[in-house]
């Protein structure tokens, strides 16, 4: 069974609310057999092109759209840019998430992240059909409908662009998990394929575009959330022999990651972490579970506990942790470093979420934006943003 890490509670209970007023649902939708809005080929180059100014992009879920998740994304102050966009994110089944990103979903870091495209526009879905579970892009939405006026979403949305490569009608049964895409959005998944009658279900990492039908990477001994630490040079399946999903990779002569533990930093190669190997640094004074987010080199990461962001070193013997920030009363949740400021979300006791930033090299946190509490969860920072 696939193994889940629950998010801090109270920064994913916190509560907030778009301000901006959605009409009826006259979103973008295609056609099965077409590409999903801002998911064509066109779209890749200036997904790619380089930000004309620093932004952010964060999700969330909120009770004033139940069943979507919205993208908004936000300048370093706070300010919010350009519109929203909406994912459909209702499950098909009583089993599964359509996605990763789903409003029930306790994933975040670059688990979560995975599941968006590099543009933030379109997402890893499944759908259910005739039996089977077949992965695939689903587009975003510019507007959805009001609470109260039927504001509920159709739980198999028509802007589905299947990327399995078998017929609806096909009598082979195969169980698809969402997976995880790649910049040139190549999506890796796993896939359960029944068996014999009697026998065990095989599974296997599989890998898809819109051009080319899903084929087997390897075997694997159980289905698990696939996705993409920051740098990884191939997709990590996370199951039950791993601790966290969050890991923070770099790149130099290979890929080295850092994994969180209790009290201490997990460090080594890709297959290291992915069978739930490495080498333990521990860290004095530190009890709480270390979530790296940015690495600068093989003795430097920047990782947050509950309450604390931290500047680490790893030395050959141990972790040397500096605060860069201590947040009283506050539950720290993703963070990310831009350019020389971590900007992170935290939430508070009274379930209230907000944005702040930090300076790298330490200070007092500034609340850049806070969200109206009560209405909204599962909020999360996905990445640095195109302005366009």
């Amino acid at each position: 069974m696939r193994r889940h890490y629950a998010l801090v509670a109270a920064a994913l209970a916190s509560g907030l609310a778009l301000a901006t007023a959605c009409s009826s649902n006259h979103g973008d939708s295609s056609d099965k057999d077409r590409w999903p809005s801002g998911a064509s080929p066109s779209a890749q180059n200036s997904a790619e092109a380089q930000p004309k100014k620093e932004l952010v992009a964060v999700t969330w879920c909120d009770t004033l759209h139940p069943g979507y998740r919205t993208q908004q994304k936000f300048a370093l102050d706070g300010s919010r840019f350009g519109s929203p966009v909406y994912f459909n994110v209702t499950p098909v089944d009583a089993v599964t998430n359509v996605t990763q990103a789903g409003c029930t979903s306790n994933l975040s870091g670059a688990e979560l992240r995975s599941a968006f495209t590099v543009d933030y526009d379109t997402i890893v879905t499944t759908k259910t059909d005739n039996g089977s579970r077949h992965v695939g892009f689903e587009g975003s939405v510019n507007s959805v409908p009001e609470t109260g006026e039927g504001g509920v979403p159709d739980p198999t949305p028509n802007n589905f662009y299947d990327l399995t490569g078998i017929a609806a009608d096909s009598l082979q049964r195969v169980l698809d998990t969402p997976g995880a895409v790649t910049p040139d959005k190549k999506v890796y998944f796993t896939r359960e394929t029944d068996g014999e009658s009697g026998s065990e279900p095989a599974y296997q990492l599989m890998v898809a575009d819109p051009n080319t039908p899903a084929k087997a990477v390897r075997s694997i001994k159980e289905d698990g959330n696939v996705f993409f630490p920051p740098n990884a040079t191939k997709p990590f399946v996370n199951t039950g022999d791993t601790f966290s999903g969050a890991g923070a990779f770099y790149v130099e002569g290979g890929a080295y990651g850092f994994e969180g533990s209790d009290g201490g930093l997990k460090f080594g190669s890709q297959p290291d972490l992915e069978a739930g190997k490495g080498i333990l640094y521990k860290t004095p004074d530190i009890s709480d579970t270390l979530h790296p987010f940015y690495v600068y080199d093989r003795h430097h990461v920047l990782a947050s506990t509950q309450e604390v962001i931290f500047d680490l070193t790893v030395s050959a013997n141990n972790v040397t942790a500096k605060k860069i920030l201590t947040a009283p009363g506050h539950y720290v949740g993703d963070a990310l470093l831009v350019g020389d400021t971590i900007i992170f979300i935290a939430g508070d006791d009274k379930g209230e979420s907000s944005v702040y930033t930090v300076p790298a090299t330490g200070g007092t946190e500034r609340r850049v934006y806070q969200f109206p509490a009560g209405t909204t969860g599962a909020v999360n920072i996905l990445g640095i943003a195109n302005a366009s």
